[in-house]
């Protein structure tokens, strides 16, 4: 999943509501909210998901989120029978999107494009929510949030390929993991120190993450301040005891050409 696509545009992450195109003249309603028609607006879709499972979820409640203030906006919607959503939002802008589900975790993602017609959204159910973070072998902190991804290089075609032997840290800190290549789950850093290839696709998680807004930076090496060993940055918004599913993309600028996982994490 993306959160920012190059093409459609980050992540992603899952799927929304299908309405007509508001227009910027008069006032009006989408299902009951009222809309600021001084906005362009432009109908949003997606999909809803769960995290784990991949199957998509009814009755979800999607509701827009300001991309630069982590404000939760007027705009929302809810999932029909296929997981899909169609909203009005805001044009040509970059939104956060939150996820809300009976037996899921509120799910929180960002950096996605509001002219969107495919993404996915997702969420992390409850359960799903305690095993990770026993796998991982961090105690989650109520008042805190916990961050999961990828780090991910788009190739020529706009495909996603996971970056491996890669570290993430974040600003404010949080206690990172990252997953098993042969189990595709989250593991100690004893066990797994990097995003590994497999099963693993280059994912992390980052937890108790104090809340408001957060910097993911990634890297290869032991130094995160070096320019050399630099991959990729994203940001995002904390909310107490919930999940930021938030993918970090390596900078085109400085991989133009190739994925820059080397051949070895030593």
């Amino acid at each position: 999943m993306r959160t920012f696509k190059t093409v459609t545009v980050l992540v992603a992450l899952a799927a929304m509501f299908a309405t007509a195109c508001g227009s910027d003249s008069g006032s009006g309603t989408d299902n009951g909210v009222t809309t600021d028609t001084t906005v362009q607006l432009g109908t949003f879709k997606a999909v809803v998901k769960d995290n784990l499972t991949k199957a998509v979820i009814e009755g979800a409640e999607v509701t827009a989120v300001d991309n630069d203030t982590g404000e939760l906006l007027e705009y929302k919607t809810v999932s029909d029978a296929q997981g899909n959503i169609s909203m009005q939002v805001p044009k040509d802008i970059l939104l956060g999107f939150r996820v809300t589900a009976d037996l899921f975790k509120d799910t929180y993602q960002f950096n996605i494009d509001s002219n969107a017609q495919d993404e996915e959204l997702w969420a992390l159910s409850i359960n799903g929510f305690q095993m990770a973070a026993g796998l991982a072998g961090f105690e989650p902190d109520k008042t805190k949030a916990v961050a999961a991804g990828a780090i991910y290089w788009v190739n020529e075609a706009g495909e996603e390929e996971y970056v491996s032997c890669g570290h993430v840290i974040a600003n404010p800190e949080g206690e990172y993991r990252y997953f098993s290549e042969t189990t595709g789950l989250p593991a100690p850093l004893t066990e797994v120190p990097n995003t590994m290839a497999g099963k693993g696709e280059g994912r992390f998680v980052v937890g108790n993450v104090p809340a408001g807004k957060v910097t993911l930076t990634t890297y290869f090496g032991d130094d995160p301040t070096s320019t050399d060993n630099f991959i990729g940055k994203a940001h995002f918004f904390a909310y107490p005891d919930s999940i930021a599913i938030t993918n970090v993309y390596a900078d085109k600028d400085k991989y133009p050409a190739e994925n820059p996982s080397p051949a070895t994490c030593q």
